[in-house]
Parts: C-alpha cells; sequence; structure tokens
C-alpha cells in the first residue's frame, strides 16, 4: 500500500511540475509575441 502511495504520490508530483512548465512556457512565447516582451 504505502509502495503504491509514493508511486503514486512521485507521478503527480512530475505531472504537476510538467504542466507547470509547459504553462510558464507558453505564457513566456505569448507574452513575447503579443507584447514583444523579452526574458
Amino acid at each position: 500500500m504505502s509502495m503504491a502511495h509514493s508511486n503514486f504520490s512521485t507521478i503527480v508530483s512530475k505531472l504537476c511540475t510538467y504542466i507547470f512548465s509547459t504553462i510558464v512556457s507558453k505564457l513566456c512565447t505569448y507574452m513575447h509575441v503579443n507584447y514583444e516582451v523579452t526574458f
């Protein structure tokens, strides 16, 4: 049970990290294209 739980937590953590980085990346691209903001 604990093994499956820790594995699930790892998957969720990686998924959240992936989603967050994707959103930030898209947001930076969007800002750059629409407002010519450079980071």
